[in-house]
């Protein structure tokens, strides 16, 4: 939950509209500010020591992004760009740390956002790192997935967030879908039996 005053100071904040692939930030670049989501999402990714694109969130409207590289003033980790048409706030950063020194309530929330958002960094992490196999690995994100979300998921989309190719995805879909673990019916996607997928990500 975003603070009164800061959510006041965002909303006040100048809006952009940008389009589907618009990079709002990229990794490494200098933060400008505080994001917010207005409408719209945005895809968080991070790029691989391989090269290769992996999407850590999907943010949407009122979520914030680059939160850590706000109060730090350091790089951003990740990238951020537009997964379909948005509208967003920008809250420059020095607008932003004014707002932390002199708001307790705004500066209590903002470290319990960044706390969170750390414990789910270490839980994608030992999700993804540490599964013995793309199978696994899948089976995590599918677990921790809510109904509504794997309804819209492509077999593109899963393999940007677990960092396996879609031919893997799809390979890995069809063995679910024929174990039991997966609703059988085409291009639906939906857990029938969280056990098989609790036992493959173990």
């Amino acid at each position: 939950m975003i603070p009164r005053r800061m959510l006041t100071a965002l909303r006040s904040a100048p809006s952009v509209d940008r389009t589907h692939g618009f990079a709002l930030f990229l990794q490494g670049e200098t933060p400008l500010g505080l994001w917010m989501v207005e409408a719209g999402h945005l895809h968080i990714s991070r790029l691989s020591h391989r090269g290769k694109t992996v999407v850590l969130d999907v943010l949407e409207s009122g979520d914030l992004a680059g939160l850590a590289s706000a109060v730090s003033g350091q790089p951003h980790e990740t990238s951020a760009a537009a997964a379909d048409a948005c509208r967003l706030r920008l809250l420059p950063r020095a607008d932003f740390l004014k707002l932390l020194h002199g708001d307790h309530e705004s500066s209590a929330c903002i470290a319990s956002l960044l706390a969170a958002e750390l414990a789910a960094a270490h839980r994608w992490i030992g999700n993804t790192t540490l599964a013995r196999s793309a199978a696994a690995r899948l089976a995590h994100y599918l677990l921790s997935c809510s109904r509504a979300d794997l309804a819209t998921f492509t077999h593109f989309e899963l393999s940007l967030r677990i960092g396996v190719s879609r031919e893997a995805v799809t390979r890995i879909l069809r063995d679910f879908k024929a174990s039991g673990a997966l609703s059988p019916l085409r291009g639906s996607l939906a857990v029938r039996d969280r056990a098989i997928l609790e036992r493959t990500a173990s």
